[in-house]
């Protein structure tokens, strides 16, 4: 039987026995508290003899265990009640799980960022990953894909359906990984279908007559060179260009096409740190014309360029200044245009990945865009195989589906299928020299000699004049 005694200043402590030994409990400041208080304990420990916990008993165990957690602890310690388990919350999981990244580049962490932003917002940073149930993420998935983007008015854009399955399947990654270190027992997102995160109503094929309207127009040499540099070398961004050089670039020479280094930083993780790329006319022509108003002892192309910079709103801006018009994701098409034109030459698949960077699975999936000059051929072809002939006129400006309308022969089926996975060791196999000096055979803009390696700044880049009509000062070029 629990008794309360007083220890004076209206202290109260409790005295009960457990597993034969007297306990003293301190900390009560009203004494039908105590006594109530002693009285649930005398239950628990009948409870722990016969094995059976009423459910009103139950009930005030859970109840302690949030609001006297330092009582709870002491009755666990005893063995009257089960330990609480630590909380994990959905903050400390990001926090570990991106401490456990290390292998990833800043803008795939910033892409985890913004799940942790959309999970805390519906469930709480402070929400327990073990209360998150499946019931829970299916409505977690719906409100991802319902809600606008723009919280405090209505009627607003909810995420494109590429973003919200994009966020899902990352959310599946991170709860997997929580899985992984026994945070919980079981992923509560696994049978969310992510769907497909490419998204076509984005994609435009922008002609390189265009690009070129652009460049014209422009009184930037930085950006004129930027943008060249997305269309007809298919850059990705600043991680790629902030750390270019002049010993980069391989000026071409008499019968010698020019070529670029360019550093991957995305893939570094892969093994792959840098690519060649052959250096299109009108690249060459802007870089002439930044390297003539270069300093001496600068070595970089673009000095003061952050590793992180968005190019799309200078991107527009080029775009509105030339009386363009703008399409949609100006600097993500540029590449993917570049692309589009390098898959159009029907190079061989291990030069399309040395010269792109990307896998040529991922091309199919994600670079195909049947522009209307491809389109108005495969109609054509397709009309005369029917012994018809036509122009193909009023065709659409692209497919809506580039994955599902795509036609294959059975030897590009193949290919795909069952030759993308041996492509990778061939890519190991062969140099990025030679790999540049096949494209060339086979690219009728660029002849069959291998560019020179590392010029000097001195070095006049020969055929230059030629074939931009740039005149280069003698004391630079």
């Amino acid at each position: 039987m629990a008794s309360i005694s007083s220890n004076g200043k209206n202290r109260y402590l409790i005295r009960v026995y457990i597993n034969g030994k007297q306990t003293k409990l301190y900390g009560f400041t009203n004494k039908r508290e105590a006594e109530r208080t002693g009285d649930k304990i005398e239950m628990l420990i009948a409870a722990q003899k016969t094995g059976e916990t009423p459910p009103d008993l139950a009930v005030w165990t859970s109840r302690l265990a949030d609001s006297d957690s330092e009582l709870y602890d002491k009755l666990a310690s005893y063995g009257l009640v089960e330990a609480r388990k630590e909380k994990r919350t959905l903050t400390q999981l990001f926090e570990k799980h991106h401490a456990s990244r290390r292998d990833v580049v800043k803008g795939t962490h910033e892409s985890y960022h913004r799940v942790e932003i959309n999970l805390c917002e519906y469930f709480g940073a402070d929400c327990d990953v073990e209360s998150i149930t499946f019931d829970r993420a299916d409505a977690y998935a719906a409100w991802l894909r319902e809600t606008p983007l723009n919280r405090r008015k209505t009627g607003g854009e909810p995420y494109s359906t590429a973003t919200a399955n994009k966020r899902i399947n990352l959310t599946k990654q991170i709860f997997h990984y929580a899985k992984k270190i026994g945070w919980v027992k079981e992923n509560p997102f696994q049978f969310l279908r992510g769907g497909s995160s490419v998204n076509p109503d984005r994609w435009e094929y922008v002609d390189a007559e265009i690009v070129e309207t652009v460049i014209n127009t422009s009184y930037l040499p930085k950006w004129r060179t930027i943008i060249a540099l997305g269309r007809f070398a298919g850059v990705r961004g600043s991680s790629e260009l902030y750390g270019l050089t002049w010993d980069n670039v391989m000026w071409s020479g008499e019968n010698e096409p020019g070529s670029l280094i360019i550093n991957a930083e995305k893939n570094k993780r892969h093994g792959r740190k840098s690519r060649t790329v052959p250096m299109h006319p009108t690249v060459e022509r802007e870089l002439a014309t930044l390297f003539e108003k270069s300093s001496e002892k600068e070595p970089h192309v673009f000095p003061g360029m952050k590793k992180r910079m968005n190019f799309v709103t200078m991107t527009q801006k080029q775009i509105s200044a030339a009386g363009v018009p703008l399409w949609p994701n100006p600097w993500y098409n540029l590449r993917k245009s570049f692309c589009c034109d390098l898959m159009e030459t029907g190079i061989d698949p291990a030069v399309y990945e040395a010269i792109t960077d990307h896998s040529y699975a991922i091309a199919m999936k994600h670079y195909q865009i049947p522009h209307t000059k491809r389109l108005q051929t495969g109609y054509e072809k397709v009309f005369e195989s029917w012994g018809l002939k036509s122009r193909c006129e009023n065709l659409p400006e692209t497919v809506e589906n580039p994955s599902k309308h795509e036609s294959y022969s059975p030897s590009e089926w193949g290919l795909k299928k069952g030759l993308v996975g041996g492509l990778k060791g061939v890519l190991s196999m062969i140099s990025y020299d030679s790999a540049l000096s096949r494209l060339i055979s086979q690219v009728p803009e660029f002849s069959g000699q291998t560019p020179k390696r590392k010029p000097s700044r001195g070095d006049t880049p020969e055929g230059l004049v030629a074939g931009t009509g740039f005149e280069p000062a003698a004391s630079r070029l």
